[in-house]
């Protein structure tokens, strides 16, 4: 290699370096990424005041802390009853109470999400709530999140 390569793939790797670096700064700099809020939720709060947002985003943070633990605990309830299923010979009564668990952990998560809800609605006006509690409601009945149209806006609640 000549020295001229070198000297370019020196610079190259220099100015890579700096890139990575002046970004992992900034995201301490920052505090982390920016609050976000979760998706059910998401299109309907980012249409209220910048302020109730800001307050909204960190409450937010908050709740999303504490589901970590709630959503580990039912991955983890989900493979202890993956191990009990597959155990030969087969146990039903051992599988029964693990099934029992998950719908427990699976409850708590629920329960984490409708807290959740609770929260943005008492921030909301009635026609936003509305607009909150169809797409919840729909993404639930359709199994995924529903896509808004414009021409449900004008439905009652």
């Amino acid at each position: 290699m000549n020295s001229r390569a070198v000297l370019i793939a020196l610079i190259i790797s220099a100015t890579l370096n700096l890139i990575v670096a002046g970004a992992l700064i900034g995201h301490f700099l920052r505090g982390g990424p920016e609050p976000r809020f979760p998706g059910h939720l998401g299109e309907v709060l980012e249409n209220i005041d910048p302020d109730q947002q800001d307050k909204m985003k960190q409450q937010f943070r908050k709740f999303r802390q504490e589901g970590r633990g709630l959503h580990q605990e039912m991955r983890q309830q989900q493979r202890q009853l993956l191990k009990v299923i597959l155990q030969d010979p087969f146990d039903e009564d051992l599988a029964r109470a693990e099934f029992k668990k998950l719908r427990e952990s699976g409850n708590a998560v629920q329960a984490h999400m409708h807290d959740q809800m609770l929260l943005a609605m008492k921030n909301l006006n009635q026609s936003d709530r509305a607009k909150l509690i169809r797409r919840v409601l729909r993404s639930g009945r359709e199994g995924g999140p529903s896509r808004h149209r414009p021409d449900q806006d004008q439905e009652n609640p």
